[in-house]
């Protein structure tokens, strides 16, 4: 493949992560540019990464100021093969149009619904691909459920579900290790001390805060009900499960603000779950875990959540480049087992090779206690 070009849109911690890791592990030979409207931070991120891997590869800073894209001359997008978004939600369609007019393709990690369905619009009928929601969550929990709900028919003799849910943590390695600090922009993990939890088809457009107590990995948290993190799973899912009302949950555990460092390991934990029954009746429940660690990338420490998302958006980014694919793609329609047993995957996340059985020690109405 002759060498292709890579525009980051977003100078944030976001970019400068993806940009790190490409120029560190991704095997196609590329050019790499990142784009902010602030020249000054384009510069720096730039700098951030070329001394931040070990390849030797520079990375080029341009102005990029996503309201006024139709008023500046973005005659760089005409070099681009493929766009990495990382700008926040509200600006993502003006980039997607852009990379739509000059035929490159498009990739982001954003699960706010109004704009998602603002670049699936723009996606029709394109002769490149957009692959949208190619993060953590949504995207690798959507993997994970899906992996897991082929595999029930099978391990159960049943063939319909009654309960599906996905959980995503970043927790560290035990309760002393999470001092009480304010948390930072971590995409919709946003709560300190806090579970996430979704009754998503009555709630995906309207967030809402109730606490009670709950239990992840040992130490007792506060939990929040909130929307968000399930990208289209929920549309995916809804006549597939047969308890009305409740077709997803969705928990999110936030502890501490994410400040990787060798000595302060914080992790990422993210699940799948189904409840049913198997062929005589008796109640059988399915659990599915990825862990992602942080990760020394060139000369950098990324923490997990980063370190997740990079590595799905670089097998993302792959595909695009090695495939003929085009139009409209979300993460979660591609094969779990394909993505899974990629180089990368399997270097940095930690998937159980195989479903774990519960089996309930007491009726609940939330399986996921």
């Amino acid at each position: 493949m002759n060498n292709v070009c890579i525009l980051i849109t977003g100078a944030g911690e976001l970019g400068k992560a993806v940009g790190l890791f490409l120029t560190q592990h991704f095997s196609i030979k590329a050019t790499y540019f990142v784009g902010d409207k602030d020249p000054r931070i384009a510069r720096q991120a730039a700098q951030w990464i070329g001394e931040g891997n070990t390849q030797a590869k520079m990375v080029y800073p341009f102005q990029f100021d996503a309201t006024q894209v139709d008023k500046a001359n973005h005659t760089i997008f005409g070099a681009a093969d493929l766009v990495v978004d990382c700008l926040p939600a509200p600006l993502t369609p003006h980039v997607a149009r852009l990379a739509r007019q000059h035929d490159a393709h498009y990739v982001n990690l954003t699960a706010s619904a109004d704009e998602i369905d603002q670049i699936q619009a723009i996606a029709m009928e394109a002769k490149t691909a957009f692959l949208l929601q190619a993060g953590v969550a949504p995207g690798l929990v959507n993997l994970l459920l899906k992996d897991l709900y082929q595999q029930y028919p099978l391990l159960s003799g049943w063939p319909a579900v009654d309960y599906a849910g996905i959980r995503v943590a970043v927790l560290p390695p035990s309760p002393m290790a999470a001092p009480a600090g304010p948390v930072g922009h971590c995409g919709f993990l946003s709560c300190r001390e806090a579970i996430l939890i979704s009754n998503v088809r009555q709630m995906r457009r309207w967030p809402v805060s109730i606490w009670e107590n709950n239990e992840i990995n040992g130490p007792y948290t506060d939990a929040s009900m909130m929307a968000g993190g399930e990208g289209n799973l929920v549309e995916a899912l809804a006549e597939r499960i047969r308890q009305a009302g409740h077709p997803l949950q969705h928990r999110t555990s936030r502890l501490t603000k994410p400040q990787a460092t060798p000595d302060r390991p914080d992790w990422l934990l993210t699940q799948a779950i189904i409840e049913g029954y198997d062929a005589s009746g008796k109640p059988l429940t399915l659990l599915k875990s990825c862990q992602i660690h942080p990760a020394r990338i060139g000369h950098r420490w990324l923490h997990a959540l980063q370190v997740g998302r990079v590595v799905l958006i670089a097998e993302c980014i792959n595909l695009l480049l090695t495939t003929h694919a085009r139009g409209l793609i979300f993460l979660n329609q591609l094969m779990p087992k394909l993505l899974f047993k990629s180089e990368l995957v399997q270097r940095f996340f930690v998937i159980d090779p195989s479903p774990e059985f519960i089996y309930p020690r007491s009726v609940s109405s939330d399986p996921l206690d």
